[in-house]
């Protein structure tokens, strides 16, 4: 059911709602109760506000934003959430024609709004902007200068961050996490994620003597991720980001890169599936999404990552992202499209360690490339949680397509049952999902054991990685 916050209106502004009303009303004393909420919600994963429209009614009289101000603000910080703001003359007939547009927007909340609306829907009262993605690449650079900036000032002044961020345990125990290849990023929750990507970004500012925001902006600019991200799916989110983040930092730390370099690529990483919508570029490109048409359907989701991701960078950072690392990000991210791997392989085998180390951009997108497809050699329980939730996007990327097919179906039929938590027994996973050791071995064989066993050849400080999947290869090789 859809939400109406009601700020700044008063008691004259309360509904009563009955059983057949399409929402519920929230009373909120001001916008940054409001946007303390919406965040320690979404960090708490008790609501991710991108599936019912959550509709704010705004009073903004005697106030220091402007209705429109907070549309800005909210759309900018709050890009994949499904948000409208409102003022307060006419609200209830805004807000039902706001649900009304909603309902007719087909699967709003789902990947096959995202990728196919030609733009958000527009309501001329109010803010009625179902995510679409073509609507967030057209939004880039709206709200970039001194109206972003004041935006974070505001922010910082009258949320803060630092207090949506705090975590059960001291940095020890998160480096004893992130200083080991078996990382296991479903063992955090998204304040703990938050708070380990922090850790590294900022030990690397450090060592690479890098100025970068201070530790209030650094949580600002994960926060503003983290909503960039889409919750819903089940692979391609912020913990799948933090997880590449981590392997990209142990990458970089076991070969001994230089910290700039290392910095730019774990940047790269945390960024590298922004605004991802749980599919994939064929079905982008088959069935003419927007975006696809954009970017001439080449390498559609890892441009799109890109131009979304720098687009952040640039606001939170505009010191690290000048045209030189703009390039070597999107450098990065470009090279984590699969259809690329056969010509990074090649180049790889083609080429001497000496040579490999002096190629840095051949370098750093193997790396990221590697900490990219690094599930199937972490220990076998986390690669086999990572199994599940991927089973889950390809699943799902089935049903889509017979459904852009317009092959007759029911709702949700054939899909697999819904996951209400990550299973913690390799017994449990091959019980419940008897696909996954045919699908993990054709993954290995096809992308991952090549790419793995030509850097343990060049580098033998990472051959334990290559023996790590070739030991989950034979485990799964016993079940088929």
């Amino acid at each position: 059911m859809a939400t109406v916050y009601l700020v700044n209106c008063g008691t004259d502004a309360e509904v009563a709602e009955d059983e057949e009303s399409p929402y519920v009303s929230v009373v909120v004393e001001g916008v940054p109760e409001l946007l303390r909420e919406m965040f320690r919600a979404r960090l708490g994963s008790e609501r991710d506000y991108e599936g019912e429209m959550s509709i704010v009614v705004y009073d903004d009289q005697e106030q220091e934003l402007s209705v429109h101000q907070l549309q800005e603000l909210v759309q900018n910080f709050m890009p994949c959430l499904n948000i409208a703001v409102t003022g307060v003359e006419g609200w209830r007939a805004t807000v039902r024609a706001t649900l009304e547009a909603a309902a007719h927007s087909g699967r709003a909340n789902g990947s096959q709004y995202w990728m196919y609306a030609e733009s958000a829907g527009e309501h001329s009262r109010c803010s009625f902007k179902m995510y679409s993605m073509a609507k967030h690449l057209s939004s880039l650079g709206d709200t970039h200068g001194e109206k972003s900036n004041e935006y974070r000032r505001y922010l910082m002044r009258h949320v803060n961050p630092s207090d949506l961020v705090v975590v059960p345990h001291d940095d020890n125990h998160y480096w004893s996490l992130l200083d080991t290849w078996s990382f296991n990023a479903h063992a955090l929750d998204i304040v703990e994620l938050i708070w380990c990507a922090k850790l590294v970004i900022s030990k690397l500012c450090t060592a690479a003597a890098t100025a970068c925001p201070e530790p209030v902006g650094i949580i600002l600019l994960l926060l503003h991720l983290e909503c960039s991200y889409h919750q819903g799916n089940k692979f391609h989110n912020f913990r799948h980001a933090v997880d590449v983040m981590q392997a990209t930092y142990q990458l970089c730390d076991l070969l001994k890169l230089d910290p700039g370099i290392s910095l730019t690529l774990c940047i790269s990483a945390i960024g590298h599936d922004v605004a991802h919508p749980g599919t994939n570029n064929a079905l982008m490109c088959k069935y003419g999404s927007p975006v696809a048409k954009h970017y001439n359907g080449v390498s559609v989701l890892e441009n799109f990552h890109s131009d979304v991701f720098i687009s952040i960078l640039g606001q939170h950072w505009p010191e690290f992202s000048d045209v030189v690392q703009r390039q070597a990000i999107r450098d990065a991210i470009i090279s984590t499209d699969m259809a690329l791997h056969e010509q990074y392989l090649l180049k790889l085998r083609s080429c001497g360690t000496r040579s490999l180390r002096e190629d840095i951009p051949l370098l750093t997108s193997l790396i990221i490339k590697a900490a990219d497809i690094s599930n199937v050699s972490r220990p076998l329980i986390i690669s086999a949680q990572w199994a599940v939730l991927i089973s889950y996007e390809f699943d799902h990327c089935t049903f889509l397509e017979n459904r852009l097919k317009n092959e007759p179906h029911n709702e949700g039929e054939g899909m697999m049952d819904d996951l209400d938590r990550v299973p913690d027994s390799i017994d449990e996973i091959v019980s419940k999902f008897p696909g996954i050791p045919g699908g993990q071995l054709f993954f290995i064989t096809t992308f991952v054991e090549g790419l793995f066993a030509g850097l343990a050849e060049k580098f033998g400080e990472l051959k334990f990685l290559s023996d790590n999947v070739q030991s989950n290869k034979s485990f799964w090789l016993q079940l088929v």
